[in-house]
């Protein structure tokens, strides 16, 4: 191989390198501008200046933010607070803490009954009812 052949290989396996290099960098500076951006976007919804739930409005901010993330925060930040939606959850099912509640009523029962087992319901229910009367309410 010649002196010339060999200088190109060299440079070509350095611009090689450096693509590879360079294309890492421009991966990292969008998981970092994606992370600033969703970090952004939390705190306006933990500010109370966006509804948690309000998928539509979150993706509207974030595509923003990832545009020109100095102007969105700006408009993010001149968004009025509303006091409101900082006591806004993304809820549970409603009947999980009726669920809850029932389960923890059957595992009293239970721990009656095993201490009882002779004893008829209503008489486990009644002994249930009073060593924890604020679960049977």
């Amino acid at each position: 191989m010649s002196p010339i052949e060999s200088k190109i290989n060299r440079l070509c396996d350095l611009v090689e390198s450096q693509d590879k290099e360079i294309k890492t960098l421009h991966q990292e500076r969008r998981t970092s501008r994606a992370k600033e951006a969703e970090a952004a976007l939390a705190d306006a919804v933990n500010a109370g200046r966006i509804v948690p739930g309000d998928t539509s409005t979150k993706a509207f901010w974030l595509s923003a933010l990832l545009r020109d993330r100095e102007s969105a925060v700006k408009a993010l930040e001149a968004l009025p607070v509303n006091p409101v939606l900082a006591k806004v959850t993304d809820g549970d099912d409603p009947k999980s803490g009726l669920l809850d509640k029932m389960h923890l009523q059957q595992k009293k029962l239970a721990e009656v009954q095993a201490a009882h087992p002779g004893a008829d319901f209503q008489t486990i229910f009644a002994k249930a009812q009073a060593d924890a009367p604020d679960l049977f309410r």
